[in-house]
């Protein structure tokens, strides 16, 4: 997997990562009940996925590196990621 882009929203953190494998939404939001959760589309509208942990563990691994041109705190990002195993 391939990271393209990052973005993070101000509801909270929610963080929108862009791949070669598809566009992925992690929820951040403020009193969300879904904190963690994986998305195919923002967390409001789109519906959480059944593979979130495998999806989050693809993109830590993939997050190791990577350099974005606004946001420099990248492990912070990554932290939020990491799954709840690391492989």
């Amino acid at each position: 997997m391939i990271i393209n882009n990052i973005d993070v929203y101000r509801d909270g953190g929610t963080v929108k990562v862009e791949t070669n494998e598809g566009i992925f939404y992690i929820d951040r939001r403020i009193r969300t009940e879904t904190k963690g959760g994986v998305y195919d589309d923002y967390p409001k509208r789109g519906n959480i996925m059944d593979n979130g942990e495998e999806i989050k563990q693809r993109l830590y691994n993939s997050l190791e590196g990577y350099e974005h041109p606004f946001y420099k705190n990248i492990e912070g990002i990554r932290e939020f990621i990491k799954p709840k195993q690391i492989r």
